[in-house]
């Protein structure tokens, strides 16, 4: 059974005094702090995704693949192979450096 004499003198209530001397160690970060971090990392993720979204435009691709196997066309600046018309015999290239050699149709590198 319970015994109800000194029951009450067990009981410990919060100390509400004790409280209100707290003093707040002044290295702790504000509470402001935090929400402010979290809007901008939240901020920085959403730019990235619509930036992401929003050059899908841009992006192109190809299901093919080529290898070319004559340099003898030289460079050209103006002419660019087309997939459908330039699937065989294509010699040219865009530009080269001074480290390459393209006599013979053969790229080689040039030793220096």
């Amino acid at each position: 059974m319970l015994k109800w004499k000194g029951f009450w003198s067990r009981v410990r209530l919060p100390d509400f005094r004790r409280l209100a001397k707290i003093k707040f160690n002044p290295k702790d970060k504000p509470l402001y702090r935090r929400p402010v971090s979290y809007v901008v990392v939240v901020t920085l993720i959403a730019s990235l995704i619509l930036a992401l979204y929003l050059s899908q435009n841009n992006l192109k691709a190809a299901t093919y693949t080529w290898q070319q196997t004559d340099w003898s066309g030289g460079a050209d600046t103006n002419s660019t192979a087309s997939h459908s018309s330039d699937q065989s015999g294509w010699t040219k290239y865009y530009s080269k450096d001074a480290t390459l050699d393209d006599t013979g149709g053969e790229l080689k590198l040039r030793l220096q």
